[in-house]
């Protein structure tokens, strides 16, 4: 595989164009300029995106409520948002998952913590939360 290097940075690139594209940004061109704002980005990627703006697209979806965004930063940004009815303190901080309420949550994140504080009393099974402690009782 042949590599690219960038005589001001030393980055490496697969591809020659890629290099071209990323030397841009030591001069600061930004030769892809948009048709309805005229700003301008060094990326053609970046134009795309910004040009969603323009024509309405917006292909982030919120799981929780449907509401969507042009960018997947302003969808986070949604879900963390304490105001938000989906986001703040009933977001999960590992995966962005939002949950109705804050114990809901705090049962969601003994996943990422490795808890399981309800033990079977007939095999010592932990499991993270009551209701599953139940249905596990069933299969003794």
């Amino acid at each position: 595989e042949k590599s690219y290097v960038c005589p001001s940075c030393g980055k490496c690139f697969a591809q020659r164009s890629h290099l071209t594209t990323h030397q841009m940004t030591h001069a600061g061109e930004r030769p892809c300029m948009g048709q309805d704002c005229r700003k301008s980005f060094g990326r053609s990627s970046n134009l795309i995106r910004h040009q969603w703006i323009h024509v309405g697209e917006t292909p982030y979806k919120c799981p929780s409520c449907g509401k969507s965004f042009t960018m997947t930063s302003k969808l986070i940004k949604h879900q963390w948002w304490p105001l938000s009815p989906c986001g703040g303190p009933s977001a999960c901080p590992e995966c962005w998952r939002s949950f109705s309420n804050g114990s809901n949550l705090m049962s969601h994140q003994r996943i990422h913590h490795g808890e399981r504080p309800y033990r079977c009393p007939q095999c010592g099974k932990g499991l993270t939360m009551s209701s599953k402690l139940i249905k596990h009782q069933e299969t003794h």
